[in-house]
């Protein structure tokens, strides 16, 4: 009974090691970040804020994170973090749309033309209200991560709908002063099993103690 109890207990400590082994958790902060518009013969500008804006012009903010360190064995949660940092023109609530960028070859120095554009429809959206001065979250862990692991780059591109009201959101950039407000995103990744032969090894080590017990009486 007791040897049966031993290896049974080997056991449930394999799998315990299968089940927990490798998980990985991630904290980023983009590498670059900028935001640009096409209006007025399309610009660009690199400072301590990103912002939204549905007004006379548009403008929209880009973020790219560097995800080689980060484990390919699945992303199982993602999600990005801005602070908010002024809110104009309306006191209506604030929907931002995040789309992944179509490309990834760019930097804080490329001219607005050459930026990505937004790829597909939007991975997610989050509504806040105006005026909200604190974190926005938006949760991505539905996206499929593969092509950008494969590249080591992942661009997320960040755009308000406010239905065609005047409507503008900023957020504190990766240059602004305080940097504990700087934007972040957050991903966990799946366990990665460990080979079946780990769960030999440790029920068999179960049985060798067992067999040295016996043989010790």
């Amino acid at each position: 009974m007791k040897k049966s109890i031993i290896i049974l207990l080997f056991l449930a400590l394999a799998i315990s090691i299968q089940t927990t082994a490798k998980a990985s958790y991630y904290i980023l902060t983009p590498i670059d970040d900028i935001r640009g518009s096409a209006d007025n013969g399309g610009f660009t500008i690199n400072d301590h804020r990103l912002h939204t804006v549905n007004f006379a012009y548009h403008v929209l903010s880009y973020l790219k994170f560097d995800l080689s360190d980060v484990d390919d064995s699945g992303i199982c949660s993602a999600k990005l973090y801005l602070y908010e940092i002024d809110s104009g023109y309306t006191n209506r609530a604030e929907t931002i749309e995040l789309y992944a960028g179509s490309h990834d070859n760019w930097n804080e120095q490329t001219p607005f033309p050459q930026l990505p554009t937004t790829s597909g429809g939007y991975i997610t959206r989050a509504s806040y209200p105006a005026n909200w001065y604190d974190w926005m979250t938006w949760d991505l862990s539905s996206y499929d991560f593969t092509q950008d692991l494969q590249d080591n780059y992942l661009t997320l591109i960040l755009e308000i709908n406010s239905g065609g009201l005047w409507n503008m959101t900023a957020w504190a950039s990766s240059e602004y002063p305080d940097q504990s407000l700087s934007p972040y995103l957050q991903i966990s990744t799946n366990a990665v099993p460990l080979p079946p032969s780990v769960i030999l090894l440790l029920s068999g080590m179960g049985a060798i103690f067992v067999s040295k017990k016996k043989a010790s009486r």
